[in-house]
């Protein structure tokens, strides 16, 4: 019975440390998609760099879209490859867009 007991304890210090973890990482995701930022990013920080909000997916769609349209039509200038992941220039996409918003 003391065993189990025993047992028992650990499990719960474990779940316990298992639900501390998780939320510490949530939490440093969360900065980590929140701090300024500037420079080439993947399209998930410049999107919400851009203010964009959602699930993550929708984000990058959303910035493959403007990408796509127009939008963000310059490489290089907006957005440049790096193998086969894309980056997007926070600053030059955010004149981009404040230049649409203008027109």
């Amino acid at each position: 019975m003391n065993q189990q007991s025993d047992f028992a304890k650990q499990l719960d210090q474990i779940i316990f440390a298992i639900a501390t973890l998780q939320k510490e990482n949530r939490q440093l995701r969360a900065d980590l998609l929140n701090a300024p930022t500037t420079g080439w990013v993947d399209p998930l920080r410049a999107g919400v760099a851009l203010g964009f909000s959602g699930k993550d997916v929708t984000i990058v769609k959303k910035m493959h879209q403007l990408r796509k349209t127009g939008a963000f039509n310059k490489y290089g200038t907006h957005y440049r490859t790096i193998g086969a992941d894309y980056q997007y220039h926070i600053e030059n996409c955010n004149k981009a867009l404040n230049k649409g918003k203008a027109a």
